[in-house]
């Protein structure tokens, strides 16, 4: 969930979210300004709307400041929870699609393992130490 908050001075704002709050604020405002001259009259505001794009897609690189917030990562831990839900038919006809996200490390799999990643550098710890919350899993998961 995205949320804005007044900084200090009251001179700007912080945008607080994950990377996915970021990657579909970056994507709805990109949508919105449009192509360059679609909108006579309004290149100026266009300008300001891309200065602030450009800040969400560095924030989404890492390159700029952030703060670790227990989201629970509700996205992922839903998907693994579901497939480890699943009855033995839909798990096998499933397989192909959770291999091919597996190997594919898309944007979703990238941001997690870079949070992951930086949370164990700061607090000294290895990447294999979190544990995903949030998600009853079975006692006895029928491999």
């Amino acid at each position: 969930m995205i949320s804005v908050t007044n900084t200090p001075n009251y001179a700007g704002v912080t945008i607080h979210g994950d990377m996915n709050d970021f990657q579909k604020l970056y994507d709805a405002l990109s949508e919105l300004v449009g192509e360059e001259g679609e909108y006579k009259g309004f290149e100026n505001p266009r300008i300001r709307v891309l200065a602030i794009c450009y800040d969400l897609r560095h924030a989404i690189m890492g390159d700029r400041e952030f703060e670790l917030v227990d989201n629970g990562m509700e996205e992922f831990n839903l998907r693994r929870a579901g497939f480890i839900a699943m009855d033995k038919q839909t798990r096998l006809k499933n397989i192909p699609l959770m291999a091919k996200r597996l190997v594919e490390q898309n944007d979703e799999y990238r941001s997690i393992k870079r949070t992951v990643m930086q949370a164990a550098e700061e607090n000294g710890r290895h990447h294999g130490d979190f544990e995903l919350r949030g998600v009853e899993y079975p006692e006895d998961i029928l491999w």
